[in-house]
């Protein structure tokens, strides 16, 4: 769960991002450090050891800064992480940052569950009905899940729309107990 300090960071980068027209930029900026710093990482252990002084965690965050190059706004936003100790929440800000990014674009995701991959004609199909569902603009992100014996289970924020063959033989069981 993403805590309220961590929505005000992403607010406020949303707020700064969308001032400028920076918005997907920042967010593909976000998702390039966050991949230099996974969990582990000696980019991670460096930034979030207290040991470490903070004038030289400062120097490590601008120097990659000015090589990939970031933007001032999220150099900003990573040296007030590190600043107050959050610096490990990056993924949190990150994931904060995109649903606040889509709010404000109208957009909304759809987490789409197969068992197999899914043909280009079913997922135009599927897009067209969700699209059409919702009344607005939606991004797929299409998963395969070996649990599923097939169908399709559709997530879009809190609603799932489950046609897996799982729960249909489910539903048939419940109906025969029933009887």
């Amino acid at each position: 769960m993403i805590s309220m300090a961590i929505r005000s960071y992403a607010r406020a980068l949303a707020d700064i991002a969308f001032e400028s027209g920076q918005a997907d930029q920042v967010q593909a900026e976000l998702a390039l450090f966050e991949s230099w710093m996974p969990e582990g990482s000696e980019l991670f252990e460096a930034l979030t050891n207290p040991s470490v002084p903070f004038s030289a965690k400062r120097k490590v965050i601008e120097s990659l800064a000015a090589k990939a190059p970031l933007s001032r706004p999220v150099t900003n936003l990573l040296l007030t992480l590190l600043r107050n100790a959050r610096i490990e929440r990056l993924p949190d800000v990150a994931e904060a940052y995109r649903r606040e990014s889509d709010q404000r674009q109208g957009i909304q995701r759809a987490e789409v569950l197969s068992s197999s991959p899914l043909g280009n004609d079913v997922q135009q199909r599927l897009e067209k009905e969700i699209a059409q569902l919702t009344g607005s603009q939606v991004q797929f992100d299409y998963k395969l899940d070996d649990s599923l014996i097939g169908g399709l289970k559709v997530q879009i924020g809190s609603t799932v729309y489950d046609g897996t063959v799982r729960t249909q033989l489910d539903e048939i069981r419940r109906r025969l107990a029933d009887r």
